[in-house]
């Protein structure tokens, strides 16, 4: 089994500067199998961008940056395999206005947030590998710590035969990154912004959206 997870919005909670978001998503991609996600991510990156010699090269697909049009291709190309789902978590930050121990350490509260979505992720009781992706964004020492959180959250999970093996790797090497960036960005545009085009194509794939309640 693959889990892929990445984030939408920031951790800030000046809500005075630009760009401070009001809600920050983390969203998880759930896969038996890792090739499919793979050719929906090459297939759509071969059919938009590749063969347009005259455009930019682009080797990575974003939510920011990937027109509705194409995300909307790419959802097809993924429908072509049924072994995948999502889970979402959701912080409303204004929630934690009066809880300075939570916006004190953005670190924690990340793995926090990281540990209750995975949690609700359902290991079937004969899996052997759990193979969990992530976007890397944290310094060495903070990989550690989100790891041992990590493990220790999903232990009464997984089997006693299971291996839970966690790679921080660059979005642009990894195509189920990709894949649930474009996921994470539309579940964010729907709560930040009421925007719901893209998130209604593929709403019917989410498994959970838990609003977080610290």
């Amino acid at each position: 089994m693959h889990i892929f997870l990445d984030e939408s919005g920031n951790l800030g909670f000046d809500f005075t500067k630009s760009g401070t978001s009001r809600y920050f998503v983390i969203t998880v991609l759930v896969s038996n199998n890792f090739d499919p996600i793979s050719l929906a991510i090459n297939r759509t990156m071969k059919a938009k961008f590749r063969q347009k010699k005259k455009t930019r090269q682009i080797d990575e697909l974003k939510g920011t940056h990937t027109t509705f049009a194409i995300k909307n291709y790419f959802y097809q190309q993924m429908l072509r395999y049924e072994g995948w789902y999502l889970h979402s978590i959701i912080l409303d930050k204004t929630t934690l206005l009066h809880q300075k121990n939570l916006r004190g350490n953005t670190h924690q509260l990340y793995n926090l947030l990281a540990e209750n979505l995975l949690r609700g992720v359902i290991i079937p009781k004969d899996e052997k590998i759990i193979q969990l992706h992530i976007d890397r964004s944290k310094e060495q020492n903070e990989i550690e710590i989100f790891d041992r959180f990590v493990r220790s959250g999903l232990a009464s999970n997984l089997s006693k035969d299971c291996t839970l093996n966690i790679d921080h790797l660059r979005s642009q090497d990894d195509y189920g990154l990709q894949a649930v960036d474009l996921f994470c960005y539309g579940i964010a545009r729907k709560h930040e912004l009421n925007d719901m085009g893209w998130y209604n194509i593929f709403k019917d794939k989410i498994k959970q959206e838990l609003i977080f309640r610290a």
